[in-house]
Order: structure tokens, then sequence, then C-alpha cells
């Protein structure tokens, strides 16, 4: 569920940084891959750091907790951003190089 958060967060990430930096943007699709790849990322990341967390947890404390989630997706949406900014960034750089 986590990853699945993860990947939808960082595309709608991805997305909003490519229509507000119109100069960034890669197209739709491209927005899209790499806000999916940096909202995976991020999301991988959280999991491997709740599970350390989870086993230092008693078991009546775990389940679904809504502020997590919230946290989790922002996480991922500005993951995403980020990784559609360094991918425009540098396709940039390359395109004044050649």
């Amino acid at each position: 569920m986590e990853l699945i958060l993860g990947l939808i967060a960082g595309t709608i990430g991805g997305n909003v940084a490519g229509k507000v930096h119109r100069n960034l943007t890669l197209g739709p699709v491209l927005n899209s891959l790499a806000g999916c790849i940096g909202g995976g990322f991020c999301a991988l990341l959280l999991g491997l750091i709740s599970d350390q967390a989870y086993r230092n947890t008693p078991q009546d404390a775990s389940g679904l907790d809504l502020v997590s989630c919230i946290a989790q997706a922002i996480g991922c949406g500005i993951s995403g951003a980020a990784v559609l900014v360094i991918l425009s960034v540098a396709t940039t750089i390359a395109k004044s190089m050649a």
C-alpha cells in the first residue's frame, strides 16, 4: 500500500512541478515517469525506515495511520518533483553542450 501511495503521489508531484515551472517541463509522459520514479524511491526508503521502527514498537500500536499516510504522500510528492527538476536541469545542460 505504501508503494502504491508513493507512486501516485510522486506522479502528481512531477506533474505539478512541470505545470508550475514551465521551463523545466519534459512533457506530460516524462513528467509522470520522473515523478513516479522519485515517489517510488521515496516510498521504498520510508518503508525501510518504518520497518525498522515497526520492529521496535508494541504489536498493538500497529495499523493504518492517517497522519503517516499524509506525511508519506507529501514526501513522495516532493521527491517526485525533485527528480523532475534534476532531470530537467540535466537535459538543459546536455542540450546546451551539444
